[in-house]
């Protein structure tokens, strides 16, 4: 029972995440300036949590931790950097953003290297 549970609230997330996305395509004009880079982490968003609904279907022992640390924590947060950047105005702020974002990649790449579980569990457990 307790499967079938996780598999129906995955099948709800995977909608929730594609009519998100959807929704920011079709409004995407009316967003701003930089929503490009929410819709593409959106996309990589919706692509994982599709790949990994469908792998779990067909193996109930599939391990996502792995997708998950490279797609979502690398490349969402990436993009929502990036969008971040793009959407300030100040120069001081942009800055900020700007270290913030090499912070960002800087630890990222830190931790890829030299955390021996960095792929068998997510970073911040």
């Amino acid at each position: 029972m307790i499967e079938w549970n996780r598999d129906v609230a995955s099948a709800i997330q995977l909608l929730l995440v594609l009519l998100f996305f959807i929704l920011l395509v079709i409004f995407r004009k009316k967003l701003g300036r930089g929503i490009i880079y929410l819709i593409l982490a959106s996309a990589i968003v919706a692509g994982t949590d599709s790949f990994v609904f469908f792998m779990r279907l067909k193996s109930a022992t599939f391990n996502s931790i792995a997708i998950y640390s490279i797609a979502v924590n690398l490349f969402v947060f990436l993009l929502f950097f990036i969008y971040f950047y793009h959407v300030l105005d100040l120069k001081k702020s942009k800055k900020l953003s700007l270290s913030l974002l090499g912070s960002f990649l800087t630890t990222y790449i830190f931790f890829a290297i030299f955390s021996e579980d960095f792929y068998s569990k997510f970073p911040f457990i």
